[in-house]
């Protein structure tokens, strides 16, 4: 069951991505399975998951320590605003210390995308006292920078930068000497991120909603946008779809 939907939820992104990233979350759901068998639960949701925080093995993605846990505190803090008939259990919380060690593991199988079995979803039950899971994991990620120079006389014109696919963060544009070139009039630094999340019944053992969710963010400057602000919107927006009643 675990395989047949990571491939589901796999192929669902690609996707997404080939439609040109949609606006709202794309939500799955099993069927005989509804959203009022939240209430009064105990929901644990878990950082964004990648192998490594200098690259995803995975899809390649680079996305550093800090900006996943911020980013997923947020999210357990905004919880209570999609449904505030669930009790939620954010990954740092002082009970799941004694855990540390079982949930890094579990976190690298679910980057992996591979299988997760029975077992260990029983045992995250047992260790946490949660009924159902919420995890995260990134699909893809685009960056560009676009520069409006202008000189005398002539109107200013958007100059598209391409920026690898993959790069860590922040950009940094170094401006141009005062007497080489046309003045840099505006930057425009932008970034989209592709998130897909689980929904996982702990006591059933199984995975029972999907989504996948991307949004750009841009600034004004060579600085790219927050990272842990931006992927805290797309997990909002991923939550509002997951948990619905």
């Amino acid at each position: 069951m675990e395989g047949r939907t990571s491939k589901l939820l796999l192929c669902f992104a690609c996707w997404l991505l080939a439609t040109g990233c949609a606006s709202s979350a794309r939500v799955r759901t099993v069927s005989n399975f509804s959203g009022a068998a939240l209430e009064s639960r105990v929901l644990l949701i878990l950082p964004i998951a990648v192998t490594d925080d200098f690259g995803d093995e995975r899809t390649g993605i680079v996305l550093d320590h800090q900006s996943r846990e911020q980013a997923t505190k947020l999210a357990c803090d905004s919880a209570a605003d999609v449904r505030d008939d669930i009790r939620i259990v954010c990954f740092d919380h002082p009970a799941l210390a004694k855990s540390a060690v079982f949930l890094k593991d579990l976190l690298l199988e679910y980057a992996r995308g591979g299988a997760i079995p029975a077992k260990r979803w029983r045992d995250l039950e047992q260790k946490t006292g949660a009924s159902y899971v919420l995890l995260f994991r990134p699909e893809a990620v685009r960056a560009s920078q676009e520069v409006s120079k202008a000189s005398p006389g002539v109107s200013p014109k958007l100059i598209p930068i391409p920026v690898p696919n993959v790069t860590p963060m922040p950009f940094v544009l170094t401006p141009p000497m005062e007497s080489v070139g046309p003045k840099v009039d505006s930057v425009k630094t932008s970034r989209t991120y592709t998130l897909s999340s689980s929904l996982v019944d702990l006591r059933e053992a199984k995975v029972v909603r999907t989504g996948v969710q991307s949004a750009e963010d841009s600034t004004s400057t060579a600085e790219a946008p927050d990272a842990s602000k931006h992927l805290h919107g797309i997990m909002r927006d991923l939550m509002k779809g997951l948990l619905e009643r």
